[in-house]
């Protein structure tokens, strides 16, 4: 039996919701140490965010999932009502796509014509072939539920990274000063960043055919921010839709892009809270 990657299903919220996650918590962490914030201040924005902010992202993740399952069903009745009504329609439809890819009219018709005995499987062959779309299982609630549940795991377990060190460190080197401190919450943040970036390459086959209609759900579900909508359209974006036998060996640089894009977010928030800081000081 031929073996398949069977864990790319929930590679994109595990992906996403750990990369949220982690740059969200570290944007605060990066923020704060910027404005001089004290530690607990710290702790106190950084895990009321981290787990409120995951479960709006997993209840997000399962709702869009589901209306876009819903969504494709509906397609489906559509196209079984067609095929109950306008056979001829349909099955010349599917003969002129087959012909577009290279068949022949003979050898055309002869495969769409058998496949047309089955009602069922045709069907579900068109929205294949015609409208690109793969029909979700009866249980797709189920496994939208999951996919809610990953997200929410993947940003909260992720997102508690960068705070950890805020509380384990100082437990064990009680006189450590407050900027070693920032320094192991970035050396920690860049090594995940990085490793996440190379668990994404393994993946060298993605199905993901509907990626830009998930992602209208997506951003409608979520009402999300622009910088989550960057950072979903980097993760649609950089996820290979192709076999490509070189991803494996290119690890390193999706390891080194996600690390950079780390790296920018944080960038971005320490600045802000140091010139934040700066004009509450001058007031």
């Amino acid at each position: 039996t031929e073996m398949h990657q069977t864990e790319g299903g929930f590679l994109k919220p595990l992906i996403f919701g750990g990369l949220d996650g982690i740059l969200t918590s570290f944007a605060i962490v990066a923020g704060a140490a910027g404005g001089s914030m004290p530690i607990p201040v710290i702790l106190v924005l950084g895990f009321s965010n981290i787990f409120a902010d995951a479960l709006a992202m997993g209840v997000g993740e399962f709702l869009s999932s589901k209306a876009e399952n819903e969504w494709i069903l509906s397609e489906r009745r559509r196209e079984n009502w067609e095929m109950e009504n306008y056979p001829e329609g349909e099955i010349r439809e599917m003969i002129d796509i087959y012909k577009e890819r290279g068949m022949n009219h003979e050898d055309a018709c002869l495969v769409i014509n058998t496949m047309a005995k089955y009602k069922d499987f045709f069907v579900d062959v068109m929205m294949a072939e015609e409208l690109q779309l793969q029909v979700p299982d009866e249980d797709h609630k189920v496994e939208s539920m999951k996919e809610g549940v990953v997200m929410f795991c993947a940003f909260a377990s992720f997102g508690s990274l960068p705070l950890l060190g805020y509380v384990i460190i100082p437990a064990i080197f009680p006189d450590l000063h407050e900027e070693l401190l920032f320094t192991a919450a970035c050396v920690v943040t860049g090594l995940v960043l990085f490793g996440m970036g190379c668990v994404k390459s393994i993946f060298r086959y993605v199905f993901v055919s509907l990626r830009w209609k998930r992602l209208l759900f997506y951003f409608t579900c979520h009402n999300c921010d622009l910088s989550r909508v960057y950072l979903l359209c980097y993760l649609y974006i950089s996820i290979p839709l192709k076999n490509n036998d070189d991803s494996a060996a290119n690890w390193f640089v999706c390891g080194f892009e996600t690390f950079l894009l780390g790296g920018c977010c944080a960038t971005v928030a320490y600045t802000i809270g140091q010139f934040v800081d700066g004009l509450v000081s001058e007031a």
